[in-house]
């Protein structure tokens, strides 16, 4: 059954809110998944346990202030 008593300017309307409510959800998705296309390596050290803390104590001078330690 067609849609006769829709004039051309309600169509025209229903047109520019379905194309706006669809550039809303186009920009939202490429919000939410902005941070998993952009990652980037937070831990890349090889090394672990203890060599892994002997290189921050050594490489990285103000690792005690920032660790809340005293030297």
């Amino acid at each position: 059954m067609p849609i006769t008593w829709i004039t051309a300017d309600q169509k025209q309307r229903l047109l520019a809110a379905a194309g706006f409510i669809l550039n809303v959800v186009t920009v939202a998705t490429q919000l939410y998944a902005s941070p998993l296309y952009w990652k980037q390596p937070y831990h890349n050290s090889k090394l672990s346990g203890a060599e892994w803390v002997d290189e921050l104590i050594k490489g990285y001078p103000r690792i005690w202030s920032e660790l809340g330690m005293c030297c």
